[in-house]
């Protein structure tokens, strides 16, 4: 990830530039086709898990949406 500004949703979310995304909720977003079909299937979901790699280290951040 990269250009994600101070205060945005994305930095709100704790997400930061140099970040990379692997998944969403199980399914892989490294192609831009795959990632825009997740985000479609999100809405209405209200748990979320994404992985990610954060200076060469895996971290799993989970959400709870209400």
């Amino acid at each position: 990830l990269f250009a994600i500004r101070q205060n945005s949703i994305f930095d709100q979310l704790g997400l930061r530039n140099g970040d990379i995304l692997h998944s969403i909720n199980g399914t892989d977003v490294s192609d831009p086709g795959q990632a825009l079909s997740v985000f479609n299937t999100m809405r209405g979901q209200s748990n979320y898990s994404v992985q990610i790699t954060r200076n060469k280290e895996p971290k799993t951040l989970r959400y709870q949406v209400k």
